[in-house]
This record gives structure tokens, C-alpha cells and sequence, in this order.
């Protein structure tokens, strides 16, 4: 092999290696990034409130529902197992953040399905009943539970917690899950 055809393997070798750097470093980074705040990125979306109040039936906005700064927002569904111990966690966690409104958006045939698994599960903080309205807005709402982190515009803050976590609904590791994501948003400069 001449020198020059030694250089080019040379040179096209460090160039091979430097973007195989590259790509790995910007891997990294985008798996470590997966839950956690990019403040550097626009928020993808703003969500569509309109749900139904429970006591009144009558239909609420974002108005009435996003009180605060931020607001954390837990899509739920009646006959979703899953969510009973998302719903039980946050019930336990939001006494230690005072700084953010939690509310529960759920989702059943009626709102008397919602009302019964609230008061089964003894969860008392502030839900609405879903409607096909909402659903249909928020198509990129797909599965439950899903726990959205918004201002009182109704943009996404951080990404959202869909689904819990932990293996057969562990009831301490969903708080342990949940909680870690609620310190992020309650630091979350505004």
C-alpha cells in the first residue's frame, strides 16, 4: 500500500470513529432525557381542557380547572388497574407540594362510575368526569393513566408519566416513581 492510500485509510478511519463518538454521545443523551425537564426544547403541546364537574354535570374549561402555575393533571380510567395505585400515590403525595394543584380528569361510562371509584378508593382531591370532547381534542392522550404537567394555559411543562412504572402495580414504588417526577416540576423555575 502507498503512502497516500495509507493517509486517506488513516483519515477515514478517524473520521469513521469521531462520528461513531458523536452518535453515541447524542444517544446518551437522549435516553438519560427521557423523563426529565429540557428547558431548551418547546413545549410540545397544549392540551385542551373541557371536562364535566361531578356534583353539576355541567361542562368546566381549563379556567376552572388550572388554578395554578402548575398544575398536575392524572387522565384516568374507571376500569384501569393501573391507575388505583397512581391515583392512591398522588392522593398520599400532594399534601408536600403546596406549590402545585392536583386534579384528576376520569374516565367511565358515567359520572357515578368516577364518583364510586373515587370514594372506594378514598382520593380526595379535586376530579372531573372525561368527556368525548377532551378525547377528541387530545389525541395524543393514549393510554392511562397519563400524568400531564402544565401551566395555567394548559402547556406542557415537562413530558408527561404515562403509565406507572412499577412491575404488578407496586404501591410504593408508583409513590417512589411519581414523587421523583413531582420534586423535578415543583423546582421547575417559572
Amino acid at each position: 500500500m502507498s503512502n497516500n492510500n495509507k493517509k486517506i485509510a488513516i483519515i477515514i478511519s478517524i473520521i469513521a470513529l469521531v462520528a461513531l463518538a458523536f452518535l453515541f454521545k447524542n444517544n446518551m443523551e437522549s435516553s438519560n432525557s427521557d423523563k426529565t425537564v429540557d428547558t431548551n426544547k418547546k413545549v410540545k403541546e397544549e392540551i385542551y381542557f373541557v371536562a364535566r364537574e361531578l356534583e353539576t354535570d355541567e361542562n368546566v374549561g381549563k379556567e376552572e380547572m388550572l388554578i395554578m402555575n402548575k398544575n398536575a393533571v392524572v387522565i384516568w380510567q374507571t376500569k384501569c388497574g393501573p391507575c388505583e395505585p397512581e391515583l392512591k400515590a398522588i392522593e398520599k403525595l400532594r399534601s408536600k407540594y403546596k406549590n402545585i394543584n392536583f386534579i384528576g380528569i376520569g374516565l367511565g361510562d358515567n359520572n357515578d362510575d368516577v364518583t364510586n371509584k373515587l370514594k372506594r378508593l378514598d382520593i380526595n382531591f379535586k376530579n372531573y368526569f372525561l368527556t368525548e370532547k377532551f378525547l377528541n381534542k387530545n389525541k395524543s392522550i393514549d393510554s392511562t393513566p397519563t400524568l400531564l404537567f402544565v401551566d395555567k394555559n394548559g402547556k406542557e411543562l415537562m413530558y408527561r408519566l404515562k403509565g406507572n412504572t412499577a412491575l404488578n402495580n407496586d404501591a410504593e414504588q408508583v409513590i417512589k416513581d411519581i414523587e421523583k417526577e413531582l420534586d423535578k416540576f415543583d423546582q421547575l423555575k417559572m
